[in-house]
């Protein structure tokens, strides 16, 4: 199924909530600039990693990024979520500690999950109050430095580092606020970032159109190209042309689907058929084995992986990395170290 701003018409009928929407930002950024909403401050270095639209951006790769890079450094780091669709979102606990995951997808959300999983060494929390479960990793971890994962919209929270992800191909000549269209902002809110991460960059003509676009914001804008490094099956870590011959369903359902597809395409793939689904998708077994027929195996991306049932056929995840400039990382030492 499509987001709604996919379809011209429906697009057009939900634009005046996208009204209602932009005036309830305006107002509660007003209500922050006055001082009757107050940012809290946690004491430690809050670095936040997030997006303009939803989905898409690839922010949870770069969020990975940093947490590893902090952890190199020497520097006890987290990581804090929302949690978004996760059932212990409103409530808020501690996700993984001390390489123990506590627990599972539904609970906690997939890119949580998937962080957890990936990163066993630093830990997490997930809930709506970020500020609390903050504290509370500082208090159980005594973290040096916290990466907030999605959390551009989330004011409550002083943050030392605003970096603002923006995929290389977005399209911003006509910008809709949700939910007619997939933008989370307006493009005026770039002034509350302290730098720009173009991720997804390629050096395609649209790309450094944006470039150019975004350089009047006056930002820092930084490049991290994509990497796939192949295919997971279990622990092992399979290149892309062993699969080539076979016939493969893919399952997508994450924000920008399009993206892995075409790329899939150009490594010669033969994608017999395609499921694609909306962001944060819960896949069940019965609508992935009604496409099985005459498939020899399954290829999805991490964070669909999590979501899915137990299957006869094998599955291959995407493995996504993303390559970051070496001046964003000098840029990154200077805030936390002067």
């Amino acid at each position: 199924m499509k987001p709604p701003w996919e379809y011209p018409f429906l697009s057009d009928v939900l634009l005046p909530l996208s009204y209602l929407y932009l005036f309830a930002l305006k107002g509660r950024s007003f209500l922050y600039k006055l001082d009757l909403l107050k940012q809290k401050e946690l004491p430690t270095k809050v670095i936040s990693v997030g997006n303009l639209t939803v989905g898409g951006s690839g922010k949870t790769p770069v969020v990975m990024k940093i947490a590893q890079w902090l952890k190199e450094k020497g520097l006890k780091v987290g990581i804090l979520s929302r949690g978004y669709k996760g059932k212990m979102a409103k409530r808020g606990t501690i996700v993984s500690e001390e390489k123990n995951l506590l627990l599972g997808p539904e609970l906690i959300g997939d890119e949580p999950y998937l962080l957890a999983k990936s990163l066993p060494q630093i830990p997490q929390a997930v809930g709506i109050d970020r500020f609390k479960l903050g504290k509370l990793l500082c208090e159980l971890h005594g973290v040096q430095a916290v990466v907030l994962d999605d959390g551009f919209q989330y004011l409550k929270l002083k943050k030392d580092l605003e970096i603002l992800c923006i995929p290389s191909d977005m399209e911003i000549t006509k910008v809709r606020l949700f939910p007619s269209g997939p933008f989370r902002e307006g493009l005026s809110s770039i002034k509350r970032a302290h730098l720009l991460l173009l991720t997804y960059w390629e050096g395609s003509d649209r790309g450094f159109k944006l470039l150019e676009r975004l350089k009047a914001f006056g930002k820092p804008i930084f490049l991290a190209n994509p990497l796939y490094e192949g295919l997971l099956e279990g622990k092992s870590l399979i290149s892309f042309s062993q699969l080539k011959g076979k016939r493969l369903l893919l399952c997508l359902g994450i924000g920008n689907p399009y993206r892995l597809l075409k790329f899939l395409e150009t490594e010669g793939l033969s994608i017999y058929k395609t499921l694609i689904r909306q962001d944060h998708h819960k896949w069940s077994k019965e609508e992935i084995e009604r496409e099985l027929k005459g498939i020899e195996a399954i290829v999805t991306t991490e964070k669909d992986f999590v979501k899915f049932p137990p299957l006869e056929v094998p599955v291959y995840r995407v493995k996504l990395n993303m390559e970051i400039e070496e001046a964003f990382w000098e840029f990154l030492k200077r805030t936390l170290y002067g």
